[in-house]
């Protein structure tokens, strides 16, 4: 028999905050420490594809545990540091970047996703995604915050079945985001529809995890979905993938054919609130 979502993430009825990083110390730091040296070819050539796709100014790393041991893309703009800065920093210090009433629930979230991913069967790790929203600090205007978009790119797990590394992709969605949610989603397309299961942060407090269906496009039809979001038109997407004009328009249409809206704008927002990139 196919084996479901892991129960460790269908059982849960609330997502409590952490408070500490002890707390995600104990979850994470399990099984075999060895640093991954070097970065997979998988890695790299999801690293590769990033700047075509991304919604917006983004930097990437790649997580050993928790320290970093990669970082590319746009570091600074980010963190107000280069990118070798970051190289092996603890947890604690990054964690910093994050707004004091978000980080609470990002810990927990990070803590749920990696139990998840490690109860995840191994072949099913390519039909997983799992996102999460927040705010993040303006290095350069400290009282201000930024809205990202949180992902979780590709993963290897080591000898023991725990969780080797992770690709993690940091884009600033302040232009997208409208209202003021911190928000996980975690996407399963392995069934017949694809399922998305999320949990909202309202205000203080954590809404029970529910589960929704979300349309399923193809990949395709994302990656126009992703160039529509960077405000190119159509004569730009053709180009940019290197397909006819009147192709991309059929692909246009049947995004908002399956995403029940009536404008790009609007199949944008579906995508960034049901956690599609």
């Amino acid at each position: 028999m196919k084996k479901k979502t892991p129960d460790v993430f269908q059982d849960i009825q609330q997502i409590q905050p952490v408070y500490t990083i002890h707390e995600l110390k104990e979850a994470i730091l399990k099984g075999d420490l060895t640093k991954m040296e070097g970065i997979p070819p998988l890695l790299s050539a999801r690293i590769e594809a990033i700047p075509q796709f991304a919604v917006g100014t983004f930097t990437w790393y790649i997580a050993n545990k928790l320290s970093i041991g990669t970082m590319g893309g746009m570091s600074e703009h980010f963190t107000g540091h280069p990118a070798g800065y970051w190289l092996n920093k603890n947890p604690e210090e990054y964690l910093q970047l994050l707004h004091p009433d978000d980080a609470p629930y990002v810990m927990s979230y990070v803590k749920l996703i990696y139990e998840f991913l490690v109860a995840l069967p191994h072949e099913k790790k390519n039909y997983i995604r799992p996102h999460m929203y927040f705010r993040m600090r303006n290095p350069y205007l400290p009282q201000v915050y930024r809205w990202v978009m949180f992902q979780y790119i590709e993963w290897e797990y080591a000898h023991d079945g725990m969780i080797a590394c992770i690709l993690h992709l940091v884009t600033d969605i302040t232009h997208l985001k409208q209202d003021n949610t911190v928000r996980m989603t975690i996407l399963d397309s392995s069934e017949a529809n694809n399922q998305l299961f999320f949990s909202n942060v309202p205000q203080s407090e954590v809404q029970a995890l529910d589960t929704i269906t979300v349309c399923r496009l193809s990949g395709r039809e994302l990656d126009v979905l992703r160039l529509m979001a960077q405000g190119l038109s159509s004569k730009q997407i053709a180009a940019q993938l290197d397909i006819a004009k009147n192709t991309v328009d059929n692909h246009r249409q049947n995004l908002l054919k399956k995403t029940a809206t009536t404008s790009s704008a609007e199949a944008v927002a579906y995508a960034l609130k049901n956690g599609l990139f």
